[in-house]
């Protein structure tokens, strides 16, 4: 048993000791990229001051509008408003842009043909679904979204969702969106695939940033995630005695897989569980896969089929 012990803390010390090597080559890799804060710029009074901001943000403004409707929203009063909160919020920018750009040198070191975005900051009238918005050239992130969870504009809006509209999580949505351009879209037909999905999204973000916690990788609060480690055996022992995993009931999703206050076996634990437990299952079983298959890359691993990942993985999470 000793020998055991012994063999796991040295694997853990030369893990850890890669990990912080393979970190500092990343930290040289150079990237260059911009960010505009669309918010700042000054409110146009005018056509001719308007016609600065399409011409420099011309992405931002579509052409079924006419000029004075442009205007008109420019200098609305909850608007002026929206747009004084943001900058209160966030008088700088300086934390976000460290962190952007770790993520695209990683992103950059994974994947060679990678060229920096340039990132705008705006507001979306606090559209929380659309948070964020990546492509090959423009990354747009929407900083209404992140005014604390606390802050009036989201007083009708669930606690749940308000738990991850915090500063800490711009970093982790802009990242999600980049794990969703890279993982190649699988049908996703059953649970299992569905879960295995989502745990390549949380695994993509821990490889991207890995300097950003666990639990807000997953979008958990610490007693969250200290719940789901605990009653582990007890979740998959669910999954798997009530034969979900190669189930196609859609109604599984908005139990395990969506955002929700708790998760729901329609058990007395209901309400003390955290939310997506399937996503954590799907994350432990990503994990454990790559942990036995230290033959295949990271990159390898997400175009990987669920049923192999889960097959290899050989997890069977233990009290």
């Amino acid at each position: 048993m000793r020998l055991l012990l012994f063999s796991c803390i040295l694997l853990s010390v030369f893990s850890c000791k890669n990990t912080n090597k393979l970190e500092e080559v990343i930290e040289k890799v150079e990237v260059s990229f911009i960010v505009d804060r669309f918010e700042l710029e000054s409110i146009p009074k005018d056509t001719v001051e308007l016609s600065y901001l399409k011409k420099n943000y011309k992405f931002l403004f579509s052409s079924n509008y006419e000029d004075t409707f442009w205007l008109e929203k420019f200098n609305d009063t909850l608007q002026i408003e929206l747009r004084s909160e943001v900058i209160k919020a966030f008088p700088n920018y300086k934390k976000e842009e460290a962190q952007l750009k770790s993520l695209f040198q990683h992103l950059k070191y994974y994947y060679p043909s990678f060229k920096s975005p340039r990132v705008v900051t705006l507001t979306s009238d606090v559209d929380y679904r659309t948070k964020c918005v990546v492509t090959d050239s423009i990354t747009l992130i929407a900083l209404d979204n992140y005014l604390g969870k606390e802050h009036h504009y989201y007083k009708n809006i669930a606690s749940f969702i308000k738990e991850t509209m915090t500063r800490d999580f711009v970093i982790v949505d802009v990242v999600n969106e980049y794990a969703k351009k890279s993982i190649p879209n699988y049908r996703k037909k059953t649970f299992l695939d569905e879960i295995i999905y989502q745990g390549k999204k949380v695994y993509f973000n821990k490889k991207m940033i890995p300097s950003i916690g666990e639990s807000n990788r997953i979008k958990y609060s610490e007693d969250q995630l200290t719940w789901a480690y605990a009653n582990e055996v007890d979740v998959w022992k669910f999954f798997v005695e009530n034969k979900l995993l190669y189930s196609s009931d859609l109604s599984l999703l908005p139990r395990f897989v969506n955002p929700a206050p708790f998760s729901k076996f329609y058990l007395e634990i209901d309400n003390q569980s955290p939310p997506r437990l399937g996503v954590f299952i799907g994350y432990q079983i990503v994990k454990a896969y790559m942990e036995n298959n230290s033959d295949v890359s990271f990159v390898e691993m997400l175009s990987k089929d669920s049923e192999e990942i889960f097959r290899k993985s050989r997890y069977k999470p233990s009290k």
